[in-house]
Formats: structure tokens, C-alpha cells, sequence
């Protein structure tokens, strides 16, 4: 969180009850990365670059409120998708509108900070009625600075959400949307003395997913893909000048199902270990480049250790002040949607360009392409995907954008996960405060 400036904390019980809840925070402790996809890393790694730039003659100014600012808003959303349950045959397509609001607070006190967010998504379609969803997501974190050296920072998370179908956690093509919930908590800290610095990361994160309802008489058990895990990330770098820090990384990780019929067949331990480096190259780019070995023992005796590479790649490059490019790769072991296999390794590759056209006019394109890999039913999936967006400020109070999104699968085995070709257009409008 920044260090803007806020307005001067009132007494009395509001401050006092805010600045408890940064100890619980602190001591309860969250982040959503997680175990060997542990990702920390900002949205933006400098914020005076184009997609993430304040702009102060157009920026909510939001409520102070017990030395916090407080940002309500509500955005209306309608969109047509042209293949609703990512099929190759019998496609089905529908629009819908979609109402999402949320609040955020944010507040900062020199040594220590807090952040408060919900938010609600409420999908409605025009004519798939059993498609209709409800989401919700509430997060704090906080972050102190113990003294020059040492810096902590955590969060904790409760969200329901819909896996998203077409993924490697919903290959669903029918029936009711798949809802899961999660709960995740981790703790961080940065400790630095001269080129040395450490990072820590410890996280936890339970995973459950309802019964899926097909039709009326038929509902699909979903409690296999449950799970309750433990991971951490230990991070040592070694300044060797201005512009660039080595780094060495050791991740570990433990799943559990927590249902003793699927005990062994999603239980899970694994460790990886990458060295790579960041670099900042007098602020025109940024970025780390990590590459290790990654090994994944299972529960079940029947499968096979997972071995192999693994990589993590964040870089920026911003070649002229209203342009940023972004790149991400990064190898992941997810949750699998899929009965007969217990884990989904993802690749993933992805180029995004941002361009501020004018101050209050923000175009962004990005191309992405997922390769997912089901070792246990020898099935191989690739997601291409082309996105671009265009967002309007015309005042404090509004923000409007036009959206379109196309996604191109394809499948080595049809009959496990099927390929599909679809498109999403739509329309967004913001209110601010």
C-alpha cells in the first residue's frame, strides 16, 4: 500500500477499534499465493507507468473514515458469450448482465498500514436461468515496518466463487455452475542488511467444492477435489550492483484431502528449488527470471512422482512513458478438475500491452497461451487467448469500458477434455467514490 496522504486519525473508539483489527490482521495472517505457486509479486512493479499511473483530476477521492479512505462503488455489466459451456458441438450462447459491487478501505499510520475489501458478483443470464450465479469475496491485510531491517506484511481471505468452465478446474459441459469456496491465510517478512536480504513466505489454504447439480435427478459428488494445504517459500538475494540482485528460492508444500475415501489419491508433497535474478535497469525495465527443479510425490502409491522443470518470469519494459509491456511465464501445479487425475501441470505464457491514448483513455491487449497437462489420462489441452479492453474516465464518479475477449482450445482426447472456440463481448459502466 502507498504512503499517500491521508487525513489525521480522530480519537475515540473508531481508531482504537481500527488499529486492533491490524493486529489481528498481522497475527492471523494471509496471503492468496500458495505453496509452489506462490506469487507475491504487485500488479504493477512501479506505479508512475501507463496501466497503473494515478490520475489525480480523475481518481475517486473516496470518504475518509477513522484515518482511512474509504472506496464504494458498483459497476453494471452487460455481455454477450457466444459459448457458454465451452463446447465443440451443440453450442449454446446467451447474454447476461452482471452487477458487481464492492467496497475498499485503505489506511496508512507511518510504521504500519491496513487494507478492508468486498465485493459481490451477481450474474444474471437472459435465458440460461440455471447458469445465474452469485459470487463474493471479503480480504484484509495489513503490513508493518518493525524497524529499518525487518518488515512484515499478511492478509486473510474468505471467497465463494465459479471455476470458470473451459479450465483446467471445470471441464464440466453441462449442468449447474461449479462453485467452490476458499479460505486462505499466509504470513510474510523481508529482513535486509546491506547486499543480503531474505524473504519469507508462509501460507495456508482450504479448498471446498459443493455438489454440482446436472438436472434434476442427477448431481455430481464433488468432494474429491476438497483439500487443506500448508506452504512456504524461503527467498535469499545477494545484491552484485544498482541494477541487479541474485536469487536463490526453496518451495514446500503439503495437500490433503480431507474426506477419507479420497485421502491418498489427492494427498500431495512438494519442493522446488529455482535460482535466477531481478533486475532494474534504470526504470526503463524490470523484472525477475527464475528457473529450478520441481518434484511432486503422491499419496497414492499407483502414481508416479512428478519431475521436472519449473520457471517464473515477470518482466516490464516501458519504452516510452504511455506504454507498458508486461511479460509472464510460470509453471503451476493446480487443483484438477478431473476425477481420474489428481493434479493439472499449467504452463503459462502471457504478453499484455498497455497504452494511456490520454490521460483519462487506457487501451490494453493481451495474448496469453495455457498449456495444461493431465499426466494420469494422457491429455493434453492448449487455451489460446486474445483480449482487449478500452477504458473511459470521463469524470471522478464514472468509469465506462468496452471489452472482447476470444479464447481458442484444443484437446488430444475430445472425450476428456473437449476443445472449443468462443467470444465474449460487453459493456461496463462504474460508479466511483
Amino acid at each position: 500500500m502507498g504512503r499517500g496522504r491521508h487525513p489525521r486519525p480522530i480519537q475515540g473508539l473508531a481508531v482504537f477499534s481500527i488499529r486492533a483489527l491490524v493486529a489481528i490482521v498481522l497475527s492471523v495472517t494471509a496471503t492468496r499465493g500458495w505453496s509452489q505457486n506462490i506469487v507475491d509479486s504487485p500488479d504493477r512493479y512501479r506505479k508512475d507507468v501507463a496501466g497503473a499511473r494515478a490520475q489525480p483530476e480523475f481518481d475517486p477521492l473516496g470518504i475518509p473514515l477513522a484515518g482511512m479512505i474509504v472506496h464504494p462503488d458498483v459497476a453494471i455489466i452487460t455481455g454477450y458469450n457466444s459459448n457458454v459451456f465451452s463446447r465443440s458441438q451443440s453450442i449454446v450462447s446467451d447474454g447476461n448482465v452482471v452487477v458487481k459491487p464492492s467496497l475498499k478501505a485503505d489506511g496508512d499510520w507511518q510504521r504500519y498500514a491496513l487494507g478492508l475489501q468486498a465485493e459481490g458478483t451477481l450474474t444474471r443470464f437472459f435465458t440460461l436461468r440455471e447458469q445465474d450465479s452469485d459470487e463474493y469475496r471479503v480480504e484484509g491485510s495489513g503490513s508493518i515496518d518493525l524497524n529499518e531491517r525487518l518488515s512484515m506484511r499478511s492478509s486473510v481471505e474468505y471467497a465463494r466463487q465459479v471455476e470458470a468452465r473451459g479450465t483446467s478446474g471445470n471441464r464440466l459441459l453441462t449442468g449447474e455452475p461449479v462453485y467452490f469456496d476458499r479460505f486462505a491465510a499466509s504470513i510474510a517478512g523481508k529482513y535486509k542488511s546491506g547486499r543480503f536480504a531474505i524473504e519469507a513466505v508462509l501460507a495456508y489454504r482450504q479448498l471446498r467444492y459443493p455438489a454440482v447439480q446436472i438436472d434434476a435427478e442427477t448431481e455430481i459428488d464433488q468432494r474429491f477435489r476438497d483439500s487443506d494445504g500448508i506452504g512456504g517459500r524461503l527467498t535469499i538475494l545477494y545484491a552484485v550492483g544498482p541494477a541487479m540482485t541474485v536469487l536463490g528460492q526453496v518451495v514446500a508444500d503439503r495437500t490433503e484431502n480431507p474426506h477419507q475415501i479420497y485421502c491418498c489419491t489427492r494427498e500431495a508433497n512438494g519442493l522446488a528449488a529455482l535460482g535466477g535474478f531481478r533486475f532494474d535497469s534504470g526504470g526503463r525495465m524490470v523484472g525477475q527470471v527464475a528457473l529450478g527443479y520441481r518434484r511432486r510425490e503422491f499419496g497414492d502409491p499407483a502414481q508416479r512422482p512428478l519431475n521436472g522443470l519449473t520457471y517464473d518470469v515477470r518482466v516490464e519494459w516501458y519504452p516510452r512513458p504511455l506504454f507498458t509491456f508486461s511479460v509472464t511465464a510460470d509453471r503451476k501445479v493446480q487443483n484438477s478438475g478431473l476425477f481420474r487425475s489428481n493434479e493439472a501441470l499449467v504452463d503459462t505464457q502471457t504478453l499484455r500491452v498497455d497504452y494511456e491514448l490520454l490521460r483519462n483513455f487506457l487501451i490494453a491487449v493481451s495474448g496469453s497461451h495455457e498449456t495444461t497437462t493431465y499426466r494420469s489420462v494422457s491429455t493434453r489441452t492448449n487455451l489460446k487467448t486474445v483480449s482487449l479492453r478500452a477504458t473511459y474516465t470521463p469524470r471522478r464518479a464514472l468509469q465506462c469500458a468496452l471489452f472482447a475477449t476470444g479464447r481458442f482450445n484444443r484437446s488430444n482426447r475430445a472425450d476428456v477434455a473437449s476443445g472449443y472456440d468462443g467470444y465474449q463481448l460487453g459493456f461496463s459502466a462504474k460508479v466511483r467514490l
